[in-house]
This record gives structure tokens, C-alpha cells and sequence, in this order.
């Protein structure tokens, strides 16, 4: 015979704060960046530098809606446009950011690029102008056919824009008040017995979901 059937009273707490998933993957792609170079490994690089963007815009972005949930409660709306969270939560850390340098400089870059890939909209453009070379240089001249979000990916700037957001959350954090374990995943959670249950009363998930008693079968 199997073990015996019990009714049980299940509580959980999950605290699931998707910073840290963002943040992770930023530093994998931050580390494997590196370590092409260090091994002169260029080639495709460039989609890692894009990764690493991506991730880091994400990043900052969830770290805005981290504080801003933490912090302002009932007063924070997730919807809010990005201006507008930084505004807020800046103002409820009593931090003044100076937009033009470092390290908040790059997080204007990010945003940047962030709006570049996201919306993906293409271009097409007609260039006729005058231009006065030697017969050579005319001849080497080839079509620009890179896209705007190169000049944010390259691997100087991209691994400045990792370090100088690890920055920027540094003192987000430290001027936030919260502990360590505050900013990280956790669940917490306990079961709590009732009684014994005869074979006869088991019932399935469906009709437990038609009486009431659970979720919908599948969820």
C-alpha cells in the first residue's frame, strides 16, 4: 500500500524580483566579452555587445521598477512612461543624478539604444552630395550600411555601460535603506496538517475547481 492520503493547508511566500535575472544575464555577457578579448576572439561580436546592451537597458529599467514598487507602494504604476519612474524614484532616494557624465551618461546611452532595438523601425535614405577625393579614395569608398544602435555596441562601450551601472545601483541601494536579502528572490512558505483522507472522499482537480476548491485544471 502507498502512503497513507492527508488534507494539508499549503501557505507560500514568493518574493520573485526579476532584477536579478536581468542582471545576471548582463554579467554572463559582460564576462564572455571579455574573455574574447582576452583571446582576440572578434568574430560575431558584436551580437554579444548587443546582448549586453539589451540586457543592461532591461536591467536599469527593472531596478527603477524594483524601488519604485519597494519604495513607493500603492503610489507607483508600473505603466508610468521611463521619465517619469526615474523622476519618482530619484526623488524618493534623494538622489540628484548628473545627466552628463558618468556613470549616468551611459544610462542615457542605454536608454538610447534601447528605443533603437526595441521599436526596430526601418530607415531608408537618399544621400547626393559633392565630394572631392583622389581617384582612389573615391574608388574605396563604400555604402555606410551599419545601424544606429553600432555606435552604442561597441565593446568599449558596452563594458562601460555594465561598469557604470553597477555603479549607479550601488547608490541606489545604499541610499534606499534596504538590506541585502531585501533586493533578492525568496519564498518562504509552510504546510499545515488537517486531517486523514479516506480513498473514498479524493476527488479530482476538476470537480475540486467546480466546487471551488482550487484553480483551474491545467493552471
Amino acid at each position: 500500500m502507498g502512503d497513507r492520503l492527508i488534507r494539508v493547508r499549503r501557505q507560500e511566500q514568493r518574493n520573485v524580483y526579476i532584477h536579478n535575472d536581468l542582471d545576471s544575464a548582463a554579467f554572463y555577457f559582460n564576462e564572455r566579452i571579455r574573455k574574447r578579448l582576452a583571446e582576440d576572439d572578434r568574430h560575431g561580436i558584436a551580437y554579444d555587445c548587443m546582448a549586453l546592451a539589451t540586457m543592461c537597458a532591461f536591467t536599469w529599467e527593472a531596478y527603477l521598477n524594483f524601488y519604485g514598487f519597494k519604495l513607493l507602494k500603492a503610489f507607483w504604476h508600473e505603466r508610468w512612461p521611463l521619465h517619469r519612474k526615474i523622476h519618482h524614484v530619484f526623488q524618493r532616494l534623494k538622489i540628484k543624478p548628473d545627466w552628463s557624465t558618468r556613470p549616468y551618461l551611459s544610462i542615457r546611452d542605454l536608454t538610447t539604444v534601447r528605443n533603437i532595438l526595441a521599436h526596430g523601425k526601418p530607415v531608408e535614405e537618399t544621400i547626393d552630395k559633392i565630394e572631392e577625393g583622389s581617384q582612389s579614395e573615391v574608388d574605396r569608398h563604400r555604402i555606410d550600411l551599419s545601424g544606429k544602435w553600432q555606435e552604442f555596441c561597441t565593446t568599449d562601450a558596452v563594458l562601460q555601460q555594465y561598469e557604470d551601472l553597477q555603479k549607479v545601483w550601488g547608490e541606489m541601494f545604499k541610499a534606499s535603506g534596504l538590506g541585502p536579502f531585501d533586493t533578492m528572490t525568496h519564498g518562504q512558505g509552510g504546510v499545515e496538517y488537517i486531517e486523514d483522507v479516506e480513498t473514498s472522499e479524493v476527488i479530482t482537480k476538476r470537480e475540486a475547481y467546480a466546487k471551488g476548491l482550487s484553480n483551474p485544471p491545467g493552471s
